[in-house]
């Protein structure tokens, strides 16, 4: 579900929510495999040896548009719960299954201009906070594999049907 509502003639406030579910899942092995790869593998996900992914996306946020200046910024939580991981590197009967719940939040900042009719610029900022949930332990972790920072500088140039764009990304 998605909600715009223009407050005033510069600036738009934005609200979503959404619930999902996936039923192939991709179960992650707790060992590593040859190399030092993930030993990931996709399964159904039918409550036997993975389960049922359900999670929930949410944003709130708003656009202001000044002279040319766009402003947009949106506050996000993601979940996903009944992640698998799996103590083998390959699934097999014998494994032990252990249910993941991982939760994200954190912020995204835009600032774009347009330069003229042709050439745009934008200026964008992401902070992002992972957090994860084993089975029934009661430690929440921190995702190793979360970037809290990100920097992004781009610019775009149109004409007619043809729009070349470039960004840089520093996180």
């Amino acid at each position: 579900t998605l909600v715009n509502y223009d407050a005033t003639d510069w600036m738009t406030i934005k609200v979503s929510h959404g619930w999902y579910n996936q039923y192939l899942s991709q179960v992650k092995g707790v060992a590593y495999g040859a190399g030092g790869f993930d030993s990931e593998l996709w399964s159904l996900a039918d409550d036997d040896q993975s389960n049922i992914i359900n999670g929930t996306q949410s944003m709130f946020g708003f656009i202001m548009n000044f002279n040319g200046w766009i402003f947009d910024a949106e506050y996000f939580k993601k979940t996903a719960n009944n992640l698998s991981l799996s103590e083998g590197r390959k699934i097999q009967v014998q494994n032990t299954y252990l249910s993941l719940d991982h939760e994200t939040s954190g912020i995204d900042l835009l600032l774009k201009r347009q330069l003229n009719k042709l050439t745009s610029i934008w200026l964008g900022y992401s902070l992002n906070d992972s957090k994860l949930k084993i089975g029934e332990l009661p430690t929440i972790y921190a995702s190793k594999y979360v970037q809290p920072h990100v920097l992004y500088l781009g610019a775009a140039y149109n004409k007619n049907n043809f729009k070349l764009s470039t960004s840089w990304k520093y996180s």
